[in-house]
């Protein structure tokens, strides 16, 4: 969308969003009162949200810092609040709300289901004063029959069809629950005579809706012949010098934070291909997840049916795989799920693996359980209790398909990702300089050892005993399982791995864990673009040679 000058865009095309929920403060009641970080899908996967209503808006406001246009704040009440003068009905907002709440409509409708509680009858009563009941009873009264009840996986809700609706309000008047508005629609008023667009702040030369006398517009056309004429100078002269604003957006996903930081002297457009490099790994962790339902074609779908027929992969799982399948190393076994299961279940109940279990897991793990015909784009298996995980690579490589996608987009000057602890450059920061990454103490939660400096394209990635662990009887038991024994691997206390790709470093990372350090300092000899951090397990490091100029330990190190 371009500048549009004082010409405001119909309210008939018009896109907007809208807020599906009236579950304020005082209509839903709460749960619990939680204080941790105050992020939606955080709170969303683990905890469920502090109200009672589970399809309610959660209040912590990640649509406010996700919209490119700074067009949502939150309300005293816990809602958030669209300010129509700057909402482009973008529906990046729409589409990263976990609770789906919002929802993106026509500015001129007027009649809207201020509700996204899909409980019937007395549930939904005790989940929210205000909440649909699932009654039909505006589906019933509609003259025209612009209101249906649909049902859905999580329940029914009215569905208004806009195209046929009258607009009367007798829906509005006889929901016994009041959660249908019947509001004003969004015109030129809220939008101040402009529209609000992705583009650089629009200059307002003319009132909208005046009519200027000849004398009057002749003044103004000077007024802005002048202006152009010093906005050229200023441009000339501040050529290759423009300010460079950080955006940054974080968000939830495999487990972790997902954080970009990108420069740019066009913010808008900043935050527009941040959120679609963060749909991009999101997508990509749906497809490499294999405990939720990535849809046709994921390893969630693999892991349920290859056993008993190839399965088609989707093209985020098969890129991964054709890179693993090109991979020699026996090491770093992706079969081994049936292992990792078994030990996660020892420690939820805080004791360890059954010996005789143990092995017969591992007799189901091995590359000769599974077959990846890359040609065919297909995965089988061999064995029916075969389960791939790829929790040892797939964060790296939803980095780079993260990168790949942000760096499509235009005005970007440089950016980083970082995916706990996941690191990919994208260009040198402002100035030129590269960028200095911090590495943690594998022991030291609030220290790190020292420092490295990424370049552009260059991707760091660290594997520890620290990150995921539990003990007994004083003995450490860490998630990174070597595939040969089943057994936490002991040699070392974390490797940091800095490489050209983010799925390079998460690779190798894993792999270099459970290697001595004599043959990763042969591999090293081999891997000229590969450089290396280890801890050792008698808290000793070890700086490859290519790093020794630019690694700056911690004091005290």
């Amino acid at each position: 969308m371009g500048f549009t000058g004082d010409i405001p865009l119909s309210p008939d095309l018009r896109k907007v969003a809208r807020v599906a929920c009236n579950g304020c403060k005082e209509n839903a009641p709460k749960l619990y009162n939680y204080t941790g970080i105050k992020d939606c899908h955080l709170v969303s996967k683990y905890y469920g949200g502090p109200g009672k209503c589970n399809f309610g808006c959660l209040g912590f406001g990640s649509c406010v810092k996700m919209c490119p246009f700074h067009a949502i704040s939150m309300s005293e009440n816990g809602l958030p609040v669209i300010d129509y003068g700057k909402c482009s009905g973008c529906g990046i907002c729409v589409r990263q709300c976990p609770q789906m709440v919002l929802y993106i409509t026509s500015a001129s409708t007027k009649i809207h289901l201020k509700c996204n509680n899909r409980d019937k009858g007395k549930a939904a009563m005790v989940d929210c004063s205000v909440s649909c009941i699932s009654c039909g009873m505006c589906a019933k009264v509609c003259p025209v029959q612009a209101i249906t009840m649909r049902e859905d996986a999580n329940g029914s809700l009215p569905v208004i069809d806009h195209s046929k609706c009258i607009e009367c309000g007798l829906c509005v008047q006889k929901c016994p629950r009041h959660c249908l508005h019947k509001l004003d629609p969004i015109t030129t008023e809220h939008e101040h005579g402009t529209v609000a667009t992705n583009k650089k702040k629009q200059l307002h030369l003319l009132p909208a809706r005046r009519k200027l006398r000849p004398e009057t517009m002749k003044s103004y056309c000077k007024k802005y012949l002048l202006f152009l004429i010093l906005l050229l100078t200023f441009s000339i002269s501040g050529c290759g010098e423009e300010e460079q604003i950080k955006v940054t957006d974080t968000r939830f996903s495999m487990d972790t934070f997902v954080k970009i930081d990108a420069y740019s002297d066009k913010p808008g457009a900043a935050r527009l291909a941040i959120d679609d490099a963060m749909q991009t790994f999101q997508k990509t962790a749906r497809a490499t997840d294999r405990f939720n339902d990535g849809g046709p074609g994921s390893l969630y779908e693999a892991n349920s049916k290859a056993a008993a027929a190839p399965v088609t992969l989707a093209p985020q799982l098969a890129g991964l795989l054709n890179y693993l399948d090109r991979q020699p190393d026996a090491q770093l076994d992706i079969a081994i799920a049936p292992v990792v299961d078994l030990w996660q279940l020892a420690r939820s109940q805080n004791r360890l693996p059954a010996p005789e279990k143990l092995q017969e897991s591992l007799r189901h793990t091995g590359k000769d359980k599974y077959h990846f015909d890359a040609a065919a784009q297909t995965l089988s298996y061999n064995d029916p209790d075969v389960k791939l995980d790829l929790g040892s690579v797939a964060k790296g490589y939803a980095v780079d398909a993260a990168a790949a996608t942000l760096k499509k987009h235009s005005g970007i000057t440089c950016a980083l990702i970082n995916a706990g602890g996941n690191i990919k450059a994208i260009g040198n920061k402002p100035g030129n300089m590269p960028w200095r990454v911090a590495i943690q103490h594998p022991r030291d939660p609030e220290a790190f050892l020292g420092t490295v400096m990424l370049h552009d394209g260059q991707s760091a990635a660290t594997s520890g005993d620290y990150q995921r662990y539990y003990e007994l009887n004083g003995i450490r038991y860490h998630h990174i399982l070597d595939p040969q024994t089943g057994q936490p691997s002991r040699l070392h206390q974390s490797v940091t791995v800095i490489a050209p790709s983010a799925l390079d470093a998460d690779y190798h990372s894993t792999l270099f864990f459970l290697l001595p350090t004599t043959e990763i300092k042969n591999r090293l000899t081999a891997a000229k673009d590969l450089a290396v951090v280890i801890v050792e397990n008698d808290g000793s490091i070890f700086v490859s040679e290519n790093l020794q100029q630019t690694w700056q330990p911690a004091k005290g190190i």
